[in-house]
């Protein structure tokens, strides 16, 4: 699977410059104009994944690549090879939503935008408008790719975030270009199937959905979970394909950050102790 405009458009030489030179991955988010509907947002992703990881010689494989859930994109992250494409259908709904900025999911997600740049690992992620993502995902983000009303044609941006008060704006690159149907391709499909069983699941529990269960965390603890996952999954060698000068330490994201080295211990501990399923395991588990 190729896009018309791969050797020649701007948008795909900043993109291959980015990763080789810079040695570097990204954030890419399609949106629709007028967050319109059936513009092909998602047939773009999956355009974008095959043509990426073709050119990148990585194997395309939809069960591990291609992911609506939080928490499975952030293991096929962990997971993911070097030079590999993954696409995250429908983030605004699924996790970065910009009115659930203080949920788990969306502070782990923008954690993980900031440092998924270690691996050269680019996201693509889809959603109806820019303005439903949360901010830090917005300023994160490398690339917006804009689908008009008629399906099949993109204008690509590159985000700006300004220095002196932080406000994000987005450049022009190139002119539109036209992108293939991907409809009948594995990756299409295998997303389409899986949006219908999310829909069924939120069908079932959407009272859970609307009032919440009992025993909510605080915005504390849920930032602290959030950010201990991202210090875990970085710093962890168990299941990883980092190298290993690329693996993490906790001294490194104290430094980075300018606090002591035992507050991203602490975040970590938080996050093994919400995941853990036994009173013993729940204990803390100081790993250098």
């Amino acid at each position: 699977m190729q896009i018309d405009a791969l050797e020649t458009h701007e948008f795909f030489q900043e993109i291959f410059n980015h990763t080789e030179r810079r040695k570097a991955g990204g954030f890419v988010v399609i949106s629709g104009v007028n967050s319109s509907l059936g513009s092909g947002k998602t047939s773009l992703a999956c355009a974008l994944y095959y043509a990426l990881n073709n050119y990148w010689g990585t194997e395309c494989i939809p069960e591990k690549h291609c992911h609506m859930s939080a928490s499975t994109y952030l293991d096929a992250w962990s997971e993911a090879k070097r030079k590999t494409a993954l696409i995250l259908d429908e983030a605004n709904v699924f996790g970065l939503e910009a009115s659930r900025h203080m949920s788990k999911e969306a502070l782990t997600l923008g954690h993980m935008v900031q440092v998924q740049r270690v691996k050269q690992i680019w996201t693509i992620t889809t959603s109806a408008n820019w303005a439903h993502l949360t901010k830090r995902v917005r300023e994160l983000a490398n690339y917006n790719l804009v689908c008009t009303e008629n399906p099949g044609t993109v204008q690509a941006y590159k985000v700006i975030v300004s220095f002196g008060d932080g406000k994000t704006k987005r450049k022009r690159i190139g002119q539109p270009f036209k992108f293939p149907s991907t409809e009948n391709t594995e990756a299409y499909q295998y997303l389409a199937e899986t949006k219908d069983k999310f829909l069924a699941q939120f069908k079932d529990g959407f009272d859970d959905l609307i009032t919440g269960k009992s025993g909510a965390k605080t915005e504390k603890e849920i930032r602290s979970i959030a950010q201990g996952e991202v210090y875990h999954k970085m710093t962890t060698k168990e299941n990883s394909n980092l190298s290993k000068d690329e693996h993490v330490k906790m001294i490194t994201f104290s430094k980075g950050m300018g606090v002591s080295d035992i507050k991203p211990r602490r975040d970590r501990d938080a996050y093994l102790k919400s995941i853990s399923t036994t009173t013993k395991a729940a204990e803390p588990i100081y790993i250098p």
